[in-house]
């Protein structure tokens, strides 16, 4: 099985009890080829990659797989309304913001836009 997929089978799925019938818009918030999201292809989810603009452009890489991306800079704000997704994955995400911002406005944004549920 490929990274992501046993990713998510043995962490999202099993090992994190989450709700998934009340998961709806995901956002992969450091997508690099959209493998996050291609691991969720059999689940009723609508998945947003983000690749940061820091990092290589792989934006086509997820078109070419027929997913939805856009670039943005996480030190800035994210256009969206408030609690737009239900899901936000962000592996390393973390780690390597913290070398260019400044994190406690970045987690309010990460707050402002996880729905409650």
């Amino acid at each position: 099985m490929w990274h992501w997929g046993h990713v998510v089978n043995s962490s999202y799925l099993a090992g994190v009890s989450i709700d998934w019938s009340n998961v709806r818009n995901v956002m992969d918030k450091l997508a690099v080829y959209g493998g996050f999201a291609a691991a969720l292809k059999d689940m009723n989810v609508w998945v947003m990659n983000v690749v940061s603009v820091d990092s290589p452009d792989t934006l086509p890489i997820i078109y070419e797989r027929g997913l939805f991306g856009m670039y943005h800079d996480w030190c800035e704000s994210f256009s969206t309304y408030p609690r737009s997704y239900d899901l936000l994955h962000a592996d390393h995400f973390f780690s390597k913001l913290k070398k260019r911002c400044k994190l406690l406005p970045v987690m309010v944004e990460v707050d402002r836009r996880c729905s409650s549920s």
